[in-house]
């Protein structure tokens, strides 16, 4: 088949779906299964191509099944990270998160701590650009543990220990200058409204219980026992949690409070420091 002619009706498919991001993900496929550039596709339309796995692939994405699960793997922070069904993924909105992190520590040596890694995405970008930073990141979850660590494995990074964890649990008596999350914020009625295709990541990394904020109350209260004087604690927070996030955190005794919009506007991160 003609690869504009697939390129088209495939992509015509995904819209009738309402899936808005069909062009982009038609573009990954191509690049995937036919490996065909965006370039190649625009100045060859005429290519005679096989259609199957791309006709395969988006049948799979029609039934609800993630991109990135399709795929195994997806890019986060200009990094492949591995990424299979039962563990959350990365998003580009987390990166600001990092990139936050990165900004503010420098090169100084940081010692930091992941709360719920999953693929392990923040904490090995964080020790990819940061030479003199080491880490260790933790999970509830095995198979998200067994995941990170190939991720490391492939990344070449060994700066950063994987541990089983609930939260602080783990890590007690130990320091850290710098503890990073993305935690579950998804309240029990935005459960429900989910699209098909997040609803198949699982639901640990997902509920943050009937107010989105339980983890965020776990969290104020676990991590300064384990963070340095003056150290920084940086979360993810969903768009309407600019206010709540801040005022458990200051409720816990952090100071110097910060919230940083993502690039569509919204309230995306939130930082704070705790003096003992």
């Amino acid at each position: 088949m003609r690869l504009d002619r697939l390129f088209s009706e495939q992509k015509q498919r995904l819209l009738q779906d309402g899936q808005d991001d069909a062009e982009a993900a038609l573009s990954i496929l191509c690049e995937e299964y036919l490996h065909v550039t965006r370039a190649q596709r625009l100045t060859h339309p005429e290519m005679e191509v096989e259609e199957a796995q791309i006709c395969a692939a988006v049948d799979r994405m029609l039934s609800g099944e993630p991109l990135a699960y399709i795929l195994g793997s997806t890019e986060f922070m200009g990094l492949t990270f591995q990424c299979t069904p039962g563990v959350l993924i990365p998003r580009p909105e987390t990166e600001l998160l990092v990139e936050w992190a990165l900004q503010d520590q420098g090169t100084h040596t940081v010692r930091f701590l992941d709360i719920g890694t999953g693929t392990g995405c923040i904490a090995l970008s964080l020790a990819k650009y940061a030479d003199r930073w080491t880490g260790i990141g933790v999970d509830l979850s095995d198979s998200a543990l067994q995941l990170a660590k190939h991720n490391a494995d492939v990344l070449g990074v060994k700066s950063v220990e994987l541990r089983s964890s609930d939260l602080c649990a783990a890590v007690e008596g130990e320091c850290f200058d710098l503890i990073i999350s993305n935690p579950p914020y998804i309240t029990a009625a935005d459960m429900e409204q989910l699209d098909p295709r997040v609803r198949r990541e699982p639901e640990l990394a997902l509920y943050g219980g009937p107010d989105g904020l339980d983890v965020y109350r776990r969290i104020a209260v676990e991590t300064p026992k384990v963070l340095k004087n003056g150290g920084t604690l940086y979360l993810e927070i969903g768009y309407d949690q600019g206010k709540s996030v801040p005022q458990i955190l200051k409720d816990a005794g952090f100071s110097q409070i910060e919230v940083r919009k993502d690039l569509a506007g919204l309230d995306r991160c939130v930082k704070g420091y705790y003096y003992v």
